[in-house]
């Protein structure tokens, strides 16, 4: 859990440089240069026009960890540091994820109007998320679709309250003052 702790403004997950494993994923992407990706995210966008915040932090979990697991054999520092990291099973990994992004927490910063968070880009976000075959996952991570980045919008500028990183213009909560920087 204290590595998950290291997640830094929207900074994209599943990097690798050298040896280090992989950093843990975010709920909204960072923009990043464009990848060749097969295979998508799961979505019923068929009968949805919109999802909630809880119920797209789920999925989008899902998608994350289903991924990890499924690409697991190749992750670049053996198994043990992949447990550290993804925990033992998919369900343990989308609980972990929820628990690190602060689904509680976000929501509550939609409902004070410091986030803001648009359904219909969630379920756009879903069904468009693409990644790499396992030899080149944990290199080149995720591809994010254009709706990704339009979720979650911080709202708070710096100087104002805020309870997660989502709330603000910047990306940047104090943990301690409880602020945007």
């Amino acid at each position: 859990m204290a590595a998950m702790r290291g997640i830094a403004g929207i900074v994209l997950l599943f990097g690798c440089v050298g040896e280090a494993p992989p950093e843990p994923p975010s709920p909204n992407p960072a923009p990043a240069g464009g990848t060749s990706a097969s295979g998508s995210g799961q979505s019923n966008q068929d009968t949805q026009t919109a999802i909630n915040a809880t119920d797209y932090l789920t999925q989008i979990a899902m998608i994350q960890c289903q991924q990890a697991f499924n690409c697991r054999a190749t992750y670049p520092s053996g198994s043990s540091s992949f447990d550290a990291m993804w925990s033992t099973s998919v369900q343990t990994c989308v609980a972990m994820l929820q628990a690190e992004w602060g689904v509680n927490t976000l929501e509550s910063e939609i409902a004070k109007g410091r986030i803001e968070f648009d359904g219909s880009a969630a379920l756009d976000c879903l069904a468009g998320v693409a990644f790499d075959a396992c030899d080149m996952h944990w290199t080149n991570g995720i591809e994010w679709a254009e709706s990704c980045y339009s979720v979650m919008v911080g709202k708070v500028p710096t100087g104002g309250s805020c309870e997660s990183l989502y709330s603000c213009e910047s990306y940047v909560c104090d943990d301690i003052e409880h602020r945007c920087q």
